[in-house]
């Protein structure tokens, strides 16, 4: 069976998705010319040097599926704070995978809680209150 060779270059734009709190990142590639070419598998994770361009894609530490026969993809659900790094290999309809695409990172922005500034409580004015007069009998 044929071995085949890619060079995938995927770019990388931050979504800023506040969907429940949680961030997106838009993934997109070049297509593979190999006409044996299927589908790619998104690789990614939040280990620096897990992934290296041109190695074989990880067995395990990585987060992956496939994306099917597309170039693009949105990862969702992402922690905002955090550095993700993704790549991407095509596979042929065998499943045999090209080694890793390039790398690119991205770091998710941290997310702004805001917390209201206490009020002084006012001091409550207070309120006259009738004095019984006594009379004598």
């Amino acid at each position: 069976m044929k071995r085949f060779l890619i060079f995938l270059f995927l770019f990388i734009a931050i979504t800023i998705g506040k969907a429940l709190g949680q961030e997106s990142a838009s993934l997109a590639w070049n297509q593979d010319k190999d006409p044996t070419v299927v589908g790619y598998e998104l690789y990614y994770t939040t280990s620096s040097g897990l992934l290296v361009a041109g190695n074989a894609a990880p067995i395990s530490g990585a987060t992956s599926g496939s994306v099917g026969n597309v170039t693009s993809f949105i990862v969702s659900g992402l922690s905002g704070g955090v550095t993700y790094y993704f790549s991407i290999t095509a596979y042929n309809g065998s499943g045999i995978q090209s080694v890793l695409s390039n790398v690119v990172s991205v770091a998710t922005p941290t997310p702004v809680v805001s917390v209201a500034t206490p009020t002084s409580t006012p001091t409550p004015t207070p309120t006259p209150t009738a004095h019984h007069r006594h009379r004598s009998f």
